[in-house]
């Protein structure tokens, strides 16, 4: 009984020696400051929904892609154009740029007035929600790029199986976002 009564008032201390401890280092912690802290709590506001698509087909280069656009064009993204959504509704969180027609691949019966459409991609921003996406890279300002596309409305149109379809511009050559080969020569053509 006294060794339980020993064993006892050991770790009745040792408790006590570790609690005494732990108060002055938490004194020692630096508190953020107020923009710390606004931004801790706007990161903490905002929600991120990530997307996983499935695509149905499957295409093995720029020819496949080809045969299935609408719209083949060589490009340079502008600006991002203002993208109406609503809330909870997941087909409306697209980001829309608008692209400057450099030089027409292939098109459909649609014409294309005053050399610019806009791409719509999944993802983005949309109020206090962030949609990501790992088949969805979204084209910036001033980049060069070759689209294949389907044409959902009047100038508007999607890549097709997203980041598939998408070549960007590197020194002079074009290179695939999604599987890092290289677009064939015959479609860096120059208006």
């Amino acid at each position: 009984m006294k060794k339980m009564i020993l064993i006892l008032g050991v770790l009745f201390l040792t408790a006590c020696s570790f609690r005494n401890e732990i108060v002055p280092v938490q004194q020692h912690i630096p508190q953020s400051t107020s923009s710390e802290a606004s931004t801790s709590s706007i990161i903490q506001e905002m929600e991120t929904l990530t997307l996983e698509p499935s695509w149905s087909v499957f295409y093995r280069d720029e020819t496949e892609l080809e045969a299935a656009a609408d719209l083949v064009i060589r490009g340079k993204a502008a600006h991002r154009v203002n993208s109406p959504y609503v809330e909870g509704n997941l087909s409306t969180y697209h980001t829309n740029t608008q692209v400057i027609v450099l030089d027409v691949i292939k098109t459909d019966d649609m014409p294309i007035y005053d050399d610019a459409i806009i791409v719509s991609q999944m993802g983005g921003t949309f109020g206090k929600l962030h949609v990501v996406s790992s088949a969805t890279t979204l084209l910036t300002e001033n980049q060069e790029v070759v689209l294949f596309l389907r044409r959902i409305s009047d100038g508007v149109y999607r890549p097709i199986n997203e980041d598939d379809s998408i070549y960007v511009k590197t020194g002079d050559t074009f290179l695939n976002i999604a599987t890092k080969s290289l677009l064939r020569e015959s479609y860096n053509r120059a208006k």
